[in-house]
């Protein structure tokens, strides 16, 4: 953020063009011809190409020397810090007598060029991290050939500098980029014939049910009806997969800085094929370990506390906090924006009123998350809820230190949410903050059901692994889980590799976990197929006939 000498001291907005010796201010090309305009103003052009322009001003007449523009026979012996500007006596009685505590007397000061000259160095590192900003802009969305042609001429410019030794792994390199443009290829290829597919389906069942409308066979129409809430949520996820996975998955080539600095005979590859997805693998965590993630929060806030750090480098280290990409797995926190923003305003987060800074009236006191919840028990979070509007997220290690400074409010727990990652082939990152809650109860009685929480990327496995913890069923013991969705009707869950939200569950499904009787028979009889799914219903038990 520039300073006041860098930008013009009216608007806080445009950089300096000119000075106003009436008002004291540095003023932008703007401001400048408005106060040359108005009577009685005395306005200098300033030359940016002299570096001591502003100095040789300033030097004519120091602030202190130089009279108020609203008080012409008062001198400006006093600057407000809360306001920013150089004031007179009868300015500081009649306009500043709140600021008192903001008030130095010019005449007292002492100026330290050392500090400045710190501060101002700041000023060239931001200009440098722009530029660099400013040269890695370029042109996003890229073409499948554009990607392999860029792919390729980096492998060969960096090829330049190695032997012939380097022509297998170059090879091996090469061959990487190619199998990921046709697998770019192949993909959407197979989302065309797919929408084709279910495009077809949709006409084919349609045109039936028109025909059986024609001919008004009541009964086929019944029968068929039963089926078409399950075929409509089977096309809707088709749908769905198909818009989540037409992307092209981008990727560059990476340059083995090893090779510049070590010998060739313990390198075993030309470089890496890296995707734009950031971040690393990590297998996801299941619902037990995000429970002694916060317990280990907890411990921390309950036991013995360190020493709290000053505000600046407790302001330093939840921005480092803040910037970090999110890794799938990982765990974050939710944190009120109300809370939040009183806490930036004590530690002077990203302003420039630093009238309050460090006070105690201004500390944010404990984390107070009751903003989030709909209810005074802090049991139901609000629904849609914003981020940055509402709350903002934090990663563990942050919220860990934010919680031993503060700790939290009475009553309340945290609020852990985990990093999932979407899509089949291009894979989005984001933190779940709304997770699934999934009604299960045991097949003998299904009605009695018991609220647990998931995440939608959890595997039909872990969903199992919970229920037989909930239901305090052996390891050893084989079961069955079947999505309810209907009263009577029930779908196997077979494929333990599958996610919840692959497998057409949702949020307030029932799933029923099925115990093996003792003599090897299953309570249930055996799924009957529909329709490439299986099904069975509650009378499942004994077998009926087709009607002709």
């Amino acid at each position: 953020m520039a300073t006041h000498v860098d930008v013009c001291g009216f608007c806080f907005i445009k950089p300096v063009f000119g000075f106003c010796e009436n008002c004291s201010l540095r003023l932008c090309d703007t401001c400048f011809t408005v106060h040359t305009k108005a009577s009685g103003h005395i306005t200098f052009s300033l030359d940016k190409t002299l570096s001591d322009t502003v100095a040789t001003v300033v030097r004519k007449s120091d602030i202190h020397e130089q009279k108020c523009s609203s008080h012409t026979t008062e001198n400006l012996s006093f600057y407000c810090e809360y306001h920013d500007t150089p004031i007179c006596g009868r300015c500081m009685r009649l306009n500043h007598s709140s600021c008192l505590k903001s008030v130095i007397d010019l005449h007292d000061i002492s100026f330290n060029e050392q500090l400045t000259n710190e501060r101002l160095s700041h000023f060239d590192e931001l200009k440098e991290e722009i530029q660099v900003i400013e040269g890695s802009i370029t042109e996003n969305i890229k073409t499948v050939d554009d990607l392999k042609e860029t792919y390729m001429n980096a492998i060969k410019a960096y090829r330049k500098r190695l032997d012939d030794r380097l022509n297998m792994l170059q090879s091996k390199i090469e061959s990487a980029g190619k199998s990921k443009c046709d697998a770019n290829v192949e993909r959407l290829q197979n989302i065309a014939d797919k929408c084709k597919e279910t495009y077809a389906r949709i006409d084919k069942k349609r045109n039936l049910i028109e025909e059986l409308l024609r001919y008004k066979h009541e009964r086929n129409l019944f029968i068929i009806s039963k089926g078409l809430y399950k075929e409509i949520t089977e096309i809707k996820g088709v749908v769905r997969q198909a818009k989540l996975d037409n992307h092209v998955v981008q990727f560059g080539f990476v340059e083995n800085s090893s090779l510049d600095r070590t010998l060739l005979n313990d390198i075993h590859e030309f470089g890496t094929l890296q995707e734009t997805c950031d971040g690393s693998e990590m297998e996801t965590e299941t619902t037990l370990e995000v429970e002694n993630n916060v317990q280990e929060s907890k411990k921390m806030a309950e036991g013995e506390q360190s020493v709290i750090p000053n505000i600046e480098e407790q302001k330093d280290f939840v921005a480092t906090q803040l910037d970090r990409q999110l890794i799938k797995g990982e765990i974050w926190y939710m944190l009120d924006v109300k809370w939040y923003k009183q806490w930036k305003s004590y530690v002077g987060f990203e302003t420039r009123d630093h009238f309050n800074v460090g006070e105690d009236s201004a500390n944010p006191g404990h984390i107070d998350n009751s903003p989030l919840f709909e209810d005074d028990a802090n049991t139901k979070l609000k629904e849609h809820l914003i981020d940055t509007l509402d709350y903002i997220l934090i990663p563990a290690e942050g919220w860990d230190r934010l919680l031993t400074w503060y700790s939290m409010a009475e009553g309340q727990e945290p609020l852990p949410r985990k990093v999932i990652e979407e899509g089949v082939y291009s894979k989005a990152r984001k933190v779940e903050v709304y997770p699934w809650h999934l009604k299960v109860a045991e097949n003998s009685t299904p009605d009695n059901t018991v609220l647990m929480q998931f995440s939608r990327v959890d595997t039909i496995e872990q969903l199992e692994v919970a229920m037989r913890r909930e239901f305090n069923i052996n390891k050893g013991k084989e079961v069955r889980l079947w999505n309810r969705y209907m009263t009577n009707m029930y779908e196997p869950l077979d494929k333990k590799e599958t996610t919840l939200q692959d497998a057409y569950l949702y949020s307030g499904q029932i799933v029923v976990i099925e115990q093996k009787n003792d003599d090897g028979t299953w309570p249930r009889a055996k799924p009957v197929p529909v329709n490439k799914n299986t099904f069975t219903s509650s009378s499942s038990n004994s077998s009926s006939k087709p009607s002709s």
